[in-house]
């Protein structure tokens, strides 16, 4: 037998929905915890107000796509970077990215995905300007240094060598800071350290853009800014000195 209200007529279903959307309706209140009907009534109002709020607020939000693309990898830089923006203030974004990564992790569909094409490499040209405050830039914990900056599609590169120690003890840092059109970078990157077609060290840019490779010996070295589908090329880079 279908369940009947306790008192038909007593509260209306605008009073209900005022329940469930928290307005003062005592006397409804007040009805809906006698009467399990009226409550289940309230109870899919409530549900609807919340899904209905949801959508409101995310009006503005990227769409499901863009955020799968995002964590795929296969969005362009400048679009990538207005969504990162966004996710810093948006709860449903982030955890829908959340819950995508998780998802396609281990996804055997994932490998369906067209491998990234051959590298592109660009040989960057030295700015006439000194890079200068390179270290309170984004180099944790370095003092400012000398410095030169390179420039490659949109890449800046900026770099300065610091000495460490002194005598045979004696080594050289090489701090770098990339800049991407005002920015840093949004995707992985990494900095090469190359002598003789040798590779020297290889060591991560961070989130802020910068990068330090220590325990250097003086001379020339090559530096590859190795960043998704290029590779920015500077030569000839002069650490220290022969003495």
């Amino acid at each position: 037998m279908d369940q009947k209200c306790t008192e038909p007529g007593h509260v209306t279903a605008d009073q209900l929905f005022a329940v469930a959307t928290g307005e003062q309706a005592e006397t409804a209140r007040s009805h809906v915890e006698q009467c399990a009907v009226c409550a289940a009534i309230v109870g899919s109002y409530e549900r609807e107000d919340r899904a209905l709020r949801t959508r409101l607020l995310r009006t503005t939000c990227p769409s499901s796509l863009a955020l799968g693309e995002l964590v795929l990898g296969m969005l362009e830089t400048s679009e990538a970077l207005t969504i990162r923006a966004h996710l810093v203030d948006c709860r449903f974004c982030t955890e829908e990215m959340r819950r995508l990564g998780a998802d396609l992790a281990g996804d055997p569909r994932a490998d369906l995905l067209p491998e990234p094409g051959p590298l592109r490499r660009f040989l960057a040209r030295l700015v006439p300007t000194p890079a200068l405050g390179l270290a309170p830039a984004g180099l944790r914990g370095a003092t400012p240094a000398e410095g030169h900056s390179y420039q490659a599609e949109g890449i800046t590169v900026s770099l300065s060598v610091q000495a460490e120690g002194h005598g045979v003890a004696r080594s050289w840092t090489l701090l770098g800071l990339v800049d991407m059109d005002g920015s840093p970078p949004d995707a992985k990157c990494d900095a090469r350290v190359i002598a003789n077609s040798s590779l020297v060290a290889s060591v991560a840019v961070d989130e802020y853009g910068s990068f330090l490779v220590p325990g250097l010996a003086a001379g020339n070295y090559d530096l590859e800014l190795r960043c998704v589908d290029k590779v920015l090329a500077i030569e000839s880079v002069s650490v220290g000195d022969d003495e």
